[in-house]
């Protein structure tokens, strides 16, 4: 059966992380999405069991608004030749870069935290049971509109002599905006799926109102 990634929840707004190792700004409100097949040509329900999802995982990039260009990789200001600074954006890359540094500057990953979401089985707010994908803990270092590309891969189906796996499907996600530390309006209370994943042993930081909370019980492995 044909399988698919389904997003239940689009991320909206996220204060950027920017270069500093420790300074985690997560996405809000967390993506998630629920594994779907396709049971006749018009119609797909929610896979429930979990004999088939041992090797099925989703991995997350990041785009552009348009989702046209890839905007996974972003380099440091602060490591750049001061030569390009001097320069300025209308001077061109080429005249500014004729000047290199001793150190070339390496690319940085622009989303942080963790891109690759193992498939788990909870309740839904429904108290359904279905597979999701939840990405809690992944933020943006720069400023600027995105969304998000999601691949759902299976790990055991691709070709062993080349260790390579296979693409299922790949879902994008509404556009979100990255504000600045200053422009930044702030977190929204917790939505009630992630409340409900929470409650079942999944990392999210909770919210409700002006009162935070962390829970840091362990992924559930499967429901009793």
């Amino acid at each position: 059966m044909v399988q698919v990634a389904v997003i239940l929840q689009q991320p909206d707004r996220v204060r950027s992380a920017g270069f500093g190792q420790k300074d985690r700004r997560p996405v809000d409100p967390p993506p998630i999405l629920q594994l779907s097949r396709q049971v006749s040509d018009n119609h797909w329900e929610p896979v429930v069991d979990a004999t088939d999802i041992l090797f099925m995982v989703a991995q997350c990039d990041l785009y552009s608004e348009d989702g046209i260009t890839s905007c996974n990789l972003v380099y440091n200001p602060s490591r750049l030749p001061e030569a390009l600074h001097a320069a300025g954006p209308s001077s061109g890359y080429k005249s500014a870069m004729s000047v290199r540094p001793l150190h070339e500057p390496t690319p940085l990953r622009n989303l942080t935290g963790a891109s690759i979401a193992n498939a788990c089985q909870l309740l839904d707010t429904d108290s359904k049971p279905g597979v999701f994908f939840i990405f809690p803990d992944i933020s943006v270092r720069t400023e600027g509109r995105f969304t998000l590309n999601f691949a759902l891969i299976d790990l055991s189906d691709g070709e062993p002599s080349t260790m390579s796996t296979r693409i299922k499907c790949q879902v994008r996600s509404n556009p979100f905006t990255v504000y600045s530390p200053k422009t930044f309006p702030g977190m929204r209370e917790s939505t009630p799926l992630s409340i409900a994943f929470a409650k079942q042993g999944i990392k999210i930081a909770v919210r409700r109102g002006s009162r935070f909370s962390r829970n840091v019980i362990q992924h559930y492995s499967s429901l009793p």
